[in-house]
Order: structure tokens, then C-alpha cells, then sequence
């Protein structure tokens, strides 16, 4: 007697999620798009993901706006310019950490010309060799200049224009003034030496907040930071310049430096009126503070600290000096908050 079979019944539930209906009825997964009620594609092109365009190779153009990049150092070539800006605006410019290297007979590494450029920005970088300037932007207003290096060009190693900013940039080893920018301008952490010209020049209305600048102007014997009226000029070192650590015009805000070494020149250099220099460090100079006979007048020098240099503190009519202490002997005989102290060595 064979055995008897024994019939096991499975059944199998299925549970379909169902998406709600949309307006036409039609039941669809989610997260898909639809056109005439079709799925197409919801893949970005690469133009949306990166769109910006790459320079492969100098001299280039730039005549429209948008986000322009390198990838990897290029040269540039006899009479022509690097790159090119042309009457554009909004226009970004990435060096992407790489070098543009000027050759014999070439202009500069990037210049921007026309009467509408605005809002260009040229970042993370290095301008080389350049026959003239390394980055030329004077015509380019409310523009950006950040993390590029000038060296060694022929010309000035960074100008900007007006109400533009540089920041966390350095120049070194050029024929001209490391870096320049025009009125309502700001430069910010940076570092010039070696300069034939002027490590920073700024003019009216600008800031100049914690840079470094040293051995500039040794041949044309002009000063390391030199900035024009209405201008702060802020927690920053000179040393060893042609002429004068800082020099100010009128009307500035001068606090907070350290300026030594200028064996021709002031530490610090006042040379018109109504300015306020305040609690400075200057040592090993010329002179200490000089303020400029006849042409300063209605200064306040105050909280400064002087030493080792040949005239530490020479006070002049027509500017108020906070007292000036003598303390050689290490004994500080004023409790004025406003004290200058003339520390002879």
C-alpha cells in the first residue's frame, strides 16, 4: 500500500504599494519624472554639475561672463597678455593651485581692460615671469583678488581697483610695487618682500589689516605700507624697507603696527594732518614717529612705545602727544592712560 500523499497548500500574500493617484489617474513610483505622462531622465549634465569653463592653453579671451578655471601651469607666449579679460563682468577666474608663467616679450599674466568691468574675482594661485604686471585688475571695480602669488614680474605683482579686496595674497621679488589697490579698498593677511617698489600702496578710504611687509623699496627708497587719507592702517609689521615702515597721508587711523630696521626712515611717517597713531611698537629706526614739519598738524600720538632708534619721539607744534615717558631705567613714573614711552637703551 503505497503511502499517502500529503498536499501541503502555500499560499503567498503579495502586498503592492500603490502611490497615490495623481490628477490623471495614473499610478506612478515615486521620485520620477514625468513629461505627457512619459519618465524621462532626471540625470544632470555635466554642465550643470561643473559649469564653469577650463582654459587649456595661453593666450585666452575672456569676453562674457562666467566661471573660468586651469588644469594645470601653462606659459604664456611673446606679445600677448596671459589671459585676457575684455570688457566682462561677473567673471571668476581658478587657478586651481597651478601657475600662469610669463615668458620673454610677454605683457602681463591676466589683465582685465575696458570701461565695464565689475565683480571679477582670480583666485588660488601663482602669476610668474610676467614682462609687466602679474594680475592687472585697475579697471576692474568691486572685484576679489585671494590666495594668488605674484613673484617675480617685471611690473606690479597685484593691482585691484576701486572697492575690491585682496586677501590672504603675497608678492615678492617684483620690479614694482607688490600690491595695490584702489579707494574704499581692502587688503588683508598679506605679504609682500623683496619688492623693488612699494610693498603695499592703497589709496583713500582703504584698510590694511595685519600684513607683513619687509625689504621693499630698497632700491627706489620708498616704504614698505603706504596708504592714502581716510585709510586704517592695523596690527601689521614692517621691517627693513627702503624708506619708512608706514607712511600716512591724513585723516588715518595707524594702530596697533610693528615697524623697526629703517636705518634712512620713520618707523612710522605722518605726513599731513588730523590722523591718529596709537599704540605702536617702533624700534631701530631713524626716527621713532616722525611727523612731517609744517605739513602735520593736529595729530594725537598716543600709547606708543619707542626704542633703539636715533630720534625716538621728536614732538612737533600743532599735534597733541600723549606724555612722553622716559623709562631707561626701567621705571615707569606716569600713570597717564595716554603715555608714549621713550624706552632708552
Amino acid at each position: 500500500m503505497k503511502p499517502a500523499l500529503l498536499l501541503i497548500g502555500i499560499v503567498v500574500v503579495c502586498v503592492v504599494w500603490v502611490s497615490p493617484a495623481f490628477g490623471d489617474g495614473n499610478i506612478r513610483p515615486p521620485d520620477t519624472a514625468f513629461s505627457n505622462n512619459m519618465p524621462v531622465a532626471t540625470m544632470k549634465t555635466l554642465n550643470q554639475l561643473e559649469p564653469r569653463q577650463a582654459i587649456l592653453s595661453l593666450p585666452f579671451d575672456i569676453v562674457r561672463p562666467g566661471s573660468y578655471y586651469i588644469t594645470t601651469s601653462l606659459t604664456g607666449t611673446n606679445g600677448h597678455n596671459g589671459i585676457t579679460i575684455v570688457d566682462a563682468s561677473d567673471v571668476k577666474i581658478d587657478l586651481n593651485g597651478f601657475a600662469l608663467n610669463g615668458v620673454e616679450g610677454s605683457y602681463s599674466g591676466i589683465l582685465a581692460t575696458g570701461d565695464n568691468c565689475h565683480n571679477i574675482s582670480v583666485i588660488n594661485g601663482v602669476l610668474r615671469n610676467w614682462e609687466q604686471a602679474g594680475l592687472d585688475l585697475f579697471v576692474a571695480a568691486e572685484s576679489t583678488v585671494s590666495g594668488v602669488t605674484a613673484f617675480q614680474n617685471t611690473g606690479d605683482g597685484i593691482i585691484i581697483g576701486i572697492n575690491s579686496k585682496v586677501t590672504g595674497c603675497g608678492a615678492f621679488k617684483n620690479a614694482a610695487d607688490g600690491i595695490s589697490v584702489g579707494d574704499n579698498g581692502t587688503i588683508t593677511d598679506c605679504k609682500c618682500s623683496d619688492n623693488d617698489g612699494r610693498g603695499i600702496y592703497a589709496e583713500a578710504g582703504t584698510k590694511i589689516l595685519e600684513c607683513f611687509s619687509r625689504r621693499n623699496g630698497t632700491i627706489a627708497k620708498v616704504s614698505g605700507i603706504e596708504a592714502g587719507r581716510y585709510a586704517s592702517v592695523m596690527n601689521c609689521v614692517a621691517l627693513e624697507n627702503g624708506k619708512h615702515g608706514i607712511h600716512i597721508k591724513e585723516k588715518s587711523q595707524v594702530e596697533g603696527n610693528t615697524s623697526g630696521n629703517h636705518a634712512s626712515g620713520a618707523g612710522i611717517y605722518v605726513e599731513g594732518s588730523n590722523n591718529r597713531i596709537e599704540g605702536n611698537s617702533v624700534s631701530d629706526n631713524l626716527t621713532g614717529i616722525a611727523l612731517e614739519p609744517g605739513q602735520a598738524t593736529g595729530n594725537l600720538v598716543v600709547r606708543n612705545v619707542a626704542s633703539g632708534n636715533t630720534n625716538n619721539l621728536p614732538q612737533i607744534s600743532n599735534n597733541a602727544f600723549g606724555p612722553v615717558v622716559t623709562a631707561g631705567d626701567g621705571t615707569i613714573v606716569s600713570m597717564s592712560p595716554w603715555a608714549n614711552f621713550d624706552v632708552t637703551n
